[in-house]
């Protein structure tokens, strides 16, 4: 097979794979037997106010894309949203559209949590407060912690608009605590940061596609950021590992596979995230116990070291050479905003 049909095969195949996935592990079945990995290191969990909502969430959250077998399996689900929360993860995004109908299970492994979880959720449905009444009732509470809208560019928010304004009547009522918007390019955010008076944002930040602090080429994601510094409005970063596609490319070039003793590429991207202090909590997909330790253990052990820098940057500048090959066209949009790793 050539190079280049082995890229192409790779990121399709990234559908397969969770978004923001951590390590790929060979044998899945013997790693969720494992009660716990035996880790050394202070196992604190880290906590940020979210913007000035009152509402703390832990820095590692639970993000909403499930594999297909968890998604087949809510015993195996389960056990890792338990697993998470024993070591103190307390944010979970959850959806509940497309392949995700995930409030009935969550809701499940939830229960008897409900004074110690921040629940995460994105309106999707044309009727909006008949959706998040449902969300209540679902969930058995009177309030969601974190619910958004998807703001997709500045230029067509009309229906957001209207979205917004039962978002925030909800919010007066006290059945929502914290409004906020997501978007994958950085106009959406930031028009809502300028304009509305919204609680916090969700967007992508990981080390290839974007940099917005540190010792880190700026890119216009440094605007939003310094802006939401400004008004204590709070951040949700997504896609910490680069998304589907970067993941499927780094288990193409073996840095996922089971054999491999270099530096661990998901840890490094986590400890990356870290850094960035602007950042309340970092939420990838982690769809196996493994992928639940990694992620726990990067954050236990958060110094971003020379080794870490290089396996990213070694991964970003052969992602650069595949000129965008590595990306579906449903991520194409992922480099329209790419700045080169420094």
């Amino acid at each position: 097979m050539k190079r280049r049909d082995m890229i192409k095969k790779s990121a399709l195949g990234a559908a397969t794979l969770s978004m923001g996935a951590t390590a790929v592990h060979a044998k899945k079945k013997d790693v969720e037997k494992i009660p716990h990995y035996p880790l050394p290191g202070n196992r604190e969990m880290v906590y940020r106010e979210l913007g000035k909502t009152g509402i703390k969430v832990s820095r590692l959250g639970f993000g909403s894309h499930l594999s297909e077998e968890n998604l087949k399996d809510e015993k195996r689900r389960d056990r890792q949203i338990q697993e998470g929360f024993e070591n103190g993860i307390n944010i979970y995004d959850i959806y509940d559209h497309s392949i995700f109908h995930q409030f009935k299970p969550m809701a499940k492994s939830l229960a008897g949590k409900r004074d110690k979880v921040v629940i995460s959720l994105v309106a999707v449905q044309d009727d909006v407060q008949t959706e998040i009444e449902g969300a209540l009732r679902t969930f058995n509470t009177d309030y969601i912690d974190c619910y958004r809208i998807v703001y997709r560019d500045s230029d067509n928010h009309t229906k957001g608009e209207s979205d917004l304004d039962i978002l925030f009547k909800m919010r007066d009522q006290g059945k929502i605590r914290a409004v906020g918007v997501v978007s994958h390019n950085e106009p959406g955010v930031l028009y809502a940061v300028e304009n509305k008076p919204v609680d916090y944002i969700m967007m992508p930040l990981n080390f290839h596609h974007n940099k917005a602090w540190g010792a880190d080429t700026q890119d216009s994601y440094s605007t939003v950021i310094s802006l939401c510094r400004e008004k204590n409005i709070g951040i949700l970063g997504i896609k910490p590992m680069g998304g589907d596609p970067m993941v499927a490319y780094a288990q193409y070039l073996g840095l996922l596979s089971p054999d491999y003793r270099g530096t661990s590429y998901p840890k490094a991207a986590y400890r990356y995230m870290w850094q960035n202090e602007d950042v309340a909590s970092v939420l990838p997909s982690l769809n196996t116990i493994g992928e639940v330790w990694d992620a726990l253990d990067s954050l236990w052990h958060p110094d971003f070291t020379k080794e870490d820098q290089k396996v990213l940057k070694d991964l970003s500048k052969k992602a650069d050479r595949t000129l965008g090959a590595y990306l579906p066209p449903k991520y194409k949009w992922m480099d329209e905003w790419r700045i080169r790793y420094a």
